[in-house]
C-alpha cells in the first residue's frame, strides 16, 4: 500500500474486529459447524476490505499534502458509503438467519456469524482505525523528530525505516 509496511501494520487490528463476531455467535446459542467457520473466512476477507479501502484512502490525501488529521477526517466520511456498503449483505442474509425450515442447520450458523461480524467489523472500522491511524501517524513524527534532533548516523532514515524502528520500538 503505498510502498508503507508501517499502514499494512495497522491491518491487522482488523482481525479483532472481525473476531467480535464470534461471541456473538457464542450468544446465539449455535453450535460452530463448517458453514460457520466458512462464514468467518468470509468475514476476514470483507473486515480487511474495509481497513485497505480506509487506509490507502488516508494515505493517498495524506500523499496529496493534507495533514494526518485533515486526511482522516476527509477520508472517514469519502469512503462512509463504501464502507457501508457491507451492511446491505446484512439485509440480504437476515431471511438465512431467521429461517427454521429445512436446511436452516446449515444457513443460520454462516448468516449469524457473517451479520455478527460485519456490524461489529464496520463499527469498529468507522471508528477505531482512524484513531489508530492518527496514533500511529503521530507516533512516527515524534519518533522521526527524536531522532532527528539527537542526531543521526552517517546513513539518512527513511520514512519505511522510521515506521519499523518505531514497531520494533512499541513491541518491547
Amino acid at each position: 500500500m503505498n510502498g508503507s509496511e508501517g499502514h499494512d501494520r495497522i491491518l491487522i487490528f482488523d482481525f479483532p474486529f472481525a473476531i467480535r463476531a464470534q461471541s456473538f455467535h457464542r450468544d446465539c446459542v449455535i453450535p460452530l459447524s463448517v458453514s460457520g467457520c466458512i462464514g468467518f473466512i468470509a468475514l476476514f476477507g470483507q473486515a480487511v476490505l474495509n481497513g485497505v479501502v480506509m487506509v490507502s484512502y488516508f494515505s493517498q490525501l495524506q500523499d496529496e499534502g493534507l495533514t494526518p488529521y485533515e486526511s482522516v477526517l476527509q477520508g472517514a466520511t469519502t469512503r462512509l458509503r463504501t464502507v457501508l456498503t457491507t451492511l446491505l449483505a446484512i439485509l440480504g442474509l437476515l431471511p438465512m438467519a431467521l429461517s427454521h425450515g429445512i436446511g436452516s442447520e446449515t444457513q443460520r450458523p454462516l448468516a449469524i456469524v457473517i451479520i455478527g461480524g460485519l456490524v461489529s467489523a464496520t463499527l469498529l472500522t468507522l471508528m477505531v482505525l482512524p484513531t489508530l491511524y492518527l496514533v500511529f501517524e503521530q507516533k512516527t513524527k515524534r519518533l522521526a523528530t527524536s531522532v532527528f534532533r539527537h542526531g543521526l548516523p552517517d546513513r539518512a532514515l527513511t520514512e519505511g525505516s522510521l515506521r519499523n524502528a518505531f514497531i520494533a520500538n512499541s513491541i518491547r
